[in-house]
Order: C-alpha cells, then sequence, then structure tokens
C-alpha cells in the first residue's frame, strides 16, 4: 500500500473515532440526573464513571487506528508466516462485534425459553384479578409458596403458633431491601428473641401500590384463611394520591371515584407491557438494541432535548380519597374483630417536613409522579396536610374500636438516615418501625399466655 494512502487512511480513521468519542463525551455530559448524592451535582457515579471510561479511551485511538490502517505480520509455531491486511483487520472486528451481539442474545433468549409458558417476564409483577398484582418469586426475593415475603410454612396452623401477618403498601412489602431487612423479618427477630419457647410466624403481606382497598380484600380472600392472630397494618400515602388522579395513572375524563375504578395504576402498565411482549427473534438483538436506545433516548444531549418545566405549585386541603380509605379501614377493623384477630393500627411515617433540604427534596417522588396533573404539582404543604389528615384517621379509628396503635409517623425521624424518598425506609428506617411494633406487641401482653389457639 502507498505510503501516502495509508497515511490518508490513517488520517480518516482518527479523525472519525475521535469525532465520535467527542460527540458522546459532550453528548452524553449533557445530561443531568435526578435523585440525591449527585456527584457534582450533576450525575449518578454510574453516569460519572461512564463518561470517565470515554475520556480514558481517547489518547488510546492513534494506536488502535494505526492497527487497523497497517499490515501485520505474525509468524506462528509452525514457522508459517501469517500477514494481517487491514483489510483482513476491519473485518475480524465486524465478526466479533457480531459475534458478541449473537452471544448476547442467545444468553437472553434462553433465559426466556426457561420461563413457565404463559407466564410474563420476571421484571413484571405477577397479575390477579381482583388486587391486581401480587409479589412473584421471579420478581421479589424472598416470596414462599403462599405469595408471601417470608420463610416458607404450613397453611395448616399448630394450636402453639402465633402467627402475625403484615399487610399494607410498598412500604410494608420494601421491595427496594433484602428479606432480611425488611420490618416484618426484623420484627419476627426481636420478638423471637424476647419469646424463645414460643412459635412465631411474621408474614409479610403488602405489595406495592397497595391502597387501604387492596388491603381490605387481602385480607379476605388471601390472609383470612391462615387463621392469623394478629395483623399490623399502616396505610396512608397510597390512599392519598388518589384524591389527585393524574393524567398518567388515571381514566382520561374521570374525576375521583370513592372505589377507586378511576385510578388504573400499575396494571395499566402491566398490560401495555404485556401486549408489547413478544418472543425475541435474533433479527431484533433485541438485548442490545433496547439498551442502546434506552442509553440514548434518556441521557444523550438531554439537558437540551428535554424542556425543564417548573411546576406550579398546587395547595391542596381536600382529600375526596380520606373517606374511602376510612371506610375501606373500618370494614377491616369489623372484619378482624369478628374473627377474632387482633388488628394493630399504626400511622404512616413519611419524610415531608416545612423544612427541607435541597438533597431531600431530591429523593421525593409522590409529588410530581402521583400528586400533578401535568401542570400542577402538591406542594409538600399539602402533602404533610395530607398525610397528616389519614394518620389522624387511622388514631381516631384506633381509640374507636379499643385497637392497640402505634404512632410510626411520631417514632421514625424525618431524615434520609431513616428514609429513601418520600415514604420508604431505608435498613435504619424499618429497624425503627420493627423495634416500635415489637414494644407495643410485647406491651400488650398478646404472646405471653403458653398457647394460642383459635
Amino acid at each position: 500500500m502507498p505510503e501516502k494512502l495509508r497515511n490518508n487512511r490513517f488520517l480518516i480513521l482518527v479523525t472519525a473515532l475521535y469525532g465520535l468519542e467527542l460527540l458522546l463525551l459532550v453528548g452524553f455530559a449533557m445530561h443531568t440526573d435526578k435523585g440525591a448524592k449527585l456527584l457534582f451535582g450533576k450525575y449518578s457515579m454510574g453516569h460519572l464513571a461512564f463518561l470517565a471510561i470515554l475520556a480514558i479511551t481517547a489518547p488510546f485511538i492513534p494506536a488502535f487506528a494505526h492497527y487497523i490502517t497497517t499490515k501485520s505480520k505474525r509468524k506462528l509455531s509452525t514457522g508459517k508466516e501469517v500477514i494481517f491486511t487491514p483489510r483482513k483487520k476491519a473485518a475480524f472486528l465486524l465478526a466479533s462485534m457480531t459475534v458478541l451481539v449473537l452471544l448476547v442474545e442467545t444468553v437472553y433468549q434462553t433465559k426466556t425459553a426457561l420461563r413457565p409458558i404463559g407466564r410474563p417476564p420476571d421484571y413484571l409483577f405477577g397479575f390477579h384479578p381482583f388486587l391486581q398484582l401480587v409479589p412473584e418469586p421471579m420478581t421479589y426475593p424472598g416470596i414462599n409458596r403462599h405469595g408471601f415475603k417470608g420463610p416458607d410454612f404450613e397453611k395448616k396452623k399448630k394450636p402453639s403458633t402465633y402467627r402475625i401477618f403484615c399487610l399494607g403498601g410498598s412500604t410494608t412489602l420494601n421491595p427496594f431491601l433484602k428479606v432480611e431487612e425488611s420490618y416484618p423479618f426484623k420484627l419476627w427477630k426481636i420478638l423471637k428473641k424476647r419469646y424463645p419457647d414460643r412459635n412465631i410466624q411474621v408474614q409479610n403481606a403488602g405489595m406495592s401500590y397497595y391502597t387501604s382497598q387492596h388491603s381490605l380484600i387481602n385480607y379476605l380472600i388471601r390472609v383470612k384463611d391462615f387463621e392469623p392472630d394478629m395483623v399490623v397494618i399502616f396505610h396512608g400515602i397510597n390512599d392519598l394520591v388518589m384524591s389527585f388522579t393524574p393524567p398518567q395513572f388515571s381514566i382520561a375524563g374521570y374525576d375521583f371515584r370513592s372505589d377507586y375504578s378511576h385510578y388504573l395504576g400499575p396494571q395499566a402498565f402491566m398490560f401495555m407491557d404485556l401486549m408489547r411482549q413478544r418472543e425475541p427473534t435474533i433479527s431484533d438483538a433485541s438485548i442490545v438494541i433496547r439498551s442502546t436506545t434506552n442509553l440514548f433516548s434518556a441521557r444523550f444531549f438531554s439537558d437540551l432535548r428535554f424542556k425543564k418545566t417548573e411546576r406550579i405549585p398546587w395547595e391542596v386541603d381536600h382529600f375526596p380519597s380520606l373517606a374511602s380509605f376510612r371506610r375501606n379501614m373500618e370494614a377491616l377493623c369489623h372484619l378482624t374483630e369478628d374473627d377474632g384477630v387482633i388488628l394493630m393500627l399504626a400511622t404512616q411515617p413519611f419524610l415531608y417536613k416545612t423544612q427541607m433540604s435541597e438533597e431531600e427534596k431530591s429523593t421525593l417522588t409522590f409529588p410530581w409522579e402521583h400528586a400533578n396533573d401535568g401542570v400542577r404539582q402538591a406542594s409538600i404543604s399539602s402533602m404533610i396536610g395530607g398525610m397528616k389528615q389519614f394518620n389522624a384517621t387511622t388514631e381516631e379509628l384506633a381509640k374507636k374500636y379499643h385497637f392497640p396503635l402505634v404512632n410510626l409517623e411520631a417514632e421514625v425521624t424525618k431524615s434520609l438516615t431513616h428514609f429513601s424518598d418520600d415514604v420508604h425506609f431505608t435498613p435504619r428506617g424499618t429497624s425503627v418501625v420493627a423495634k416500635a411494633i415489637a414494644e407495643k406487641i410485647i406491651q400488650g401482653g398478646y404472646l405471653e399466655d403458653s398457647e394460642t389457639s383459635k
């Protein structure tokens, strides 16, 4: 190859690679992540590491270009000399990338094929005709054969067994934490240590998105059959957002309905995912294409492409879902009382407070994700006022029916030490919750009898 042609190819390739490098580096730098603990107030650790990798590769571009555009010789052990031309090197590089894509696709296909027939993908929730969603072992770790998060157990209860079921939403399920870090598991450990001779079972019957209405149904059709001795429950935030009916979670044009039928919630997304889901083919190169597409659509020059709009504060003092919440919780009070089950009520802790740091505000999701209409966003004061009203209702019901009450709102400090966002707990937060509930159980003497039978 003439020296001039080789040099031209080298310069063209170096220029193209540096142009691509600069485009990617600037494009992905023009992005601001959301959440707490951002580096330089802009990037997550993963995103910054990605930018660093792009920058680190820059000095090696000339060497790579030189290798690709020059002829190489390699002497084999047999003594034969093999010549690698630029064309052969380019072809080998292309073939290697193709094999890598096919390998990744094969792994993905195999994983998909091993999924039980008719089962939705493992990143989806389990479907239930009346509860919308139920925990699935493939979705959440630690789900036992009965569909509860906790150690496996026999449905038939022995006379000496004391069963506690914890009802609620994602703050009870604790989907972002390990099983051992959830408050029901920690509650069981505390009680087991206090009563080593008692056969105590604590089951986590919570589920993401569940409202008081879901927990009422959950108790009737799932929990009751397991003969619980005690049910622990707290709700608030998921019922509260029913009052806002944001477009992304509601049936268009529907006003608030007391049975929450205006609210589609996770069911809508699940069905849309199922409808879009089809068996992947090699032509899709699905996992590579999807991940790459998502990466570019979400982050590439996002600071320029996505218009940043400040939502108007939405001051709300009337919450129509409060009456529904009271109805559902009161119905649960009657049912458990008739069944001879001790119902322990608790208020829902939350991070909202009058004075919040920017880091604390950055963790919030409910005001902008659930409590908005696309233009207006629920103010912090509205969320505080709403949660206070729902917790006050819980306290009223506990007093009315003489049920034990745990004021978790007062027990859990409003800080990022105990909260990961608006209402979800950190491991330290679940420890506080478990301890407060355990103390109430111990003080009530519910486990002092040598045997418990229903």
